[in-house]
């Protein structure tokens, strides 16, 4: 059985990107820099309008974003998602097995499809996402293989495993298995609205032991419902080994049961994109972690990272040899 540095499990979608404007968003609906979710007919009327709106594709999905850059920054993973057998679906299989991640990936029906991920980007670089997570949503736990769990050093979820009935059962057996093989739990919080909607199932999730909990400034005030991050990050360390929350350009806070909160600097840059700026940190966090870095090392190599990101369209690098030039890169200072 192969030894992986970090497991997650997430929803694998299909991201296209838009350049749009504020007012499209308004005229949508949609709140800028949240996520949205819509079912498979709302996604059809809304790709309707963007016929003439030029686009770009990859495989995405928050964890299985930060997986792929953890591999890409040298370590061993794999992802447990679920997709169809349609051409979607065969795509994103085939960028993950391309960068080497171990890809436990179920094909279901043919009259299933892919989950699709549509991400608008305002010309400041804030991204806003409409999410229809198609067969996604149908993970299950007989998916989950216990032994590859077991021979993980790190196993990642994401909130918005919360969305549907089967992803929250899938995300309970995984938690539970960590928790029986001793293996390093980590949860990103994901959405502010998912933290409002599905706190009691996100609870149980840390009451199996949670090792690392990312989140950003205002999902950390949410969940631990503080008004200042100070206090807020007190409150994490009740629910987690190792609390490390994003203030987007800023930097990052990072404290730990044994370690008091520390504010990190984040490194200047002209965002162009912000979309997955969060997955990059969490997977260069995890890779520092993975590297048995200390936090301080593991958060400026996280926001180099974010930083790197930002400044180019998408929530991954061109290709998986540009992770290992940003790593290079990195000096620590």
């Amino acid at each position: 059985m192969t030894h992986f540095d970090a497991y997650g499990i997430g929803n694998a979608l299909l991201d296209t990107e838009y350049e749009v404007t504020d007012n499209f968003l308004v005229s949508q609906g949609f709140v800028k820099g949240r996520r949205h979710q819509i079912d498979f007919d709302g996604k059809q009327k809304l790709l309707a309008t963007l016929e003439a709106v030029p686009s770009r594709s990859s495989a995405g999905g928050s964890v299985a974003n930060s997986i792929y850059a953890a591999q890409g920054f040298g370590c061993k993973c794999g992802f447990l998602g679920l997709m169809a057998k349609d051409y979607e679906g065969f795509t994103y299989q085939q960028e993950m097995v391309a960068a080497g991640i171990d890809v436990s990936a179920f094909a279901t029906s043919s009259d299933s499809h892919t989950g699709h991920c549509l991400v608008f980007i305002t010309p400041e670089g804030e991204r806003t996402m409409v999410a229809e997570v198609g067969v996604s949503g149908e993970l299950a736990p007989q998916h989950v293989e216990e032994a590859k769990v077991a021979n993980s050093e790190i196993v990642f979820l994401e909130a918005y495993l919360a969305c549907t009935p089967n992803n929250q059962a899938t995300a309970l057996k995984v938690a539970k298995l960590a928790s029986q093989f001793k293996r390093r739990l980590a949860l990103t919080l994901s959405d502010v609205l998912i933290i409002d909607e599905y706190r009691e199932f996100l609870q149980e999730i840390c009451e199996f032991g949670l090792d690392v909990l990312f989140c950003n400034v205002d999902e950390a005030k949410c969940w631990a419902n503080r008004e200042s991050i100070e206090a807020a990050l007190q409150q994490l360390i009740n629910d987690t080994n190792i609390a490390v929350v994003t203030d987007a350009g800023k930097g990052c806070y990072v404290a730990s049961r044994a370690q008091s909160m520390e504010k990190v600097s984040g490194y200047p840059i002209e965002a162009v994109d912000c979309t997955g700026a969060g997955d990059m940190f969490a997977g260069a966090f995890l890779t520092g972690l993975t590297k048995q870095w200390d936090l301080l090392g593991c958060a400026k190599f996280a926001n180099f990272a974010a930083s790197r990101t930002v400044a180019n369209f998408g929530a991954r690098f061109p290709t998986i040899e540009h992770y290992r030039e940003v790593s290079n890169e990195f000096r620590g200072d």
